[in-house]
């Protein structure tokens, strides 16, 4: 491959986890982009891995290798428009996970040794995000909001299909923040509950 030169050696050990995610992608999208660019823009995302990978944070690093390889992909396919809707919530899936892990290692080095409450409070901003970007990748979407009340189902489809602020979501819905605020742990609460069914 032409892209393999440019790779470093560790980069380069590593290359079948861009091979494999890119395959993935191109036969869960029905892609007809040629699955060599797609690698070789995994590969991109793969080199970043290796040098912005830091251990002991939570995670192994063929996991953080993976969110940066398919993050890397996806965002060429912004590049050339998306081929469909399931492609951009895919993408912001990877891209929300990766904020994640980014914001766990900042956090773990910023804060050497942190009380249980500051781990619980850390924990919960954790399911938050990952209940949201599991519910931005479901392929029941219709179905899971049709079970939650009708004011659950508005404040999701503002913050999370619509992607505006939790302060703009107070004001669609005519909330005080902090209404808005407990109104989304109790939709966090019903989501993650109708996700696991």
């Amino acid at each position: 491959m032409s892209f393999g030169a440019s790779l470093s050696q560790e980069a380069h050990r590593y290359l079948p986890i861009a091979q494999q995610i890119a395959a993935t992608i191109r036969k869960q999208l029905e892609l007809n982009a040629n699955v060599q660019d797609l690698i070789e823009q995994g590969a991109a995302g793969l080199e970043e891995a290796v040098t912005t990978f830091r251990r002991g944070h939570g995670t192994s690093f063929r996991i953080f290798a993976h969110y940066r390889v398919a993050l890397a992909i996806y965002r060429s396919l912004n590049e050339m428009q998306w081929p469909n809707p399931e492609a951009f919530n895919r993408y912001r899936f990877y891209r929300k996970s990766d904020e994640l892990m980014d914001w766990h290692s900042r956090s773990s080095e910023s804060i050497p040794k942190r009380t249980r409450d500051a781990e619980v409070a850390e924990l919960k901003k954790l399911l938050r995000v990952l209940i949201a970007s599991a519910f931005l990748i479901c392929e029941r979407k219709q179905d899971v909001l049709e079970k939650l009340p009708p004011n659950q189902r508005d404040l999701l489809r503002f913050c999370f299909l619509q992607n505006i602020s939790l302060e703009q979501a107070a004001l669609h819905l005519d909330l005080a923040k902090n209404t808005v605020l407990r109104l989304q742990f109790q939709t966090l609460q019903n989501l993650a509950a109708a996700l696991s069914r």
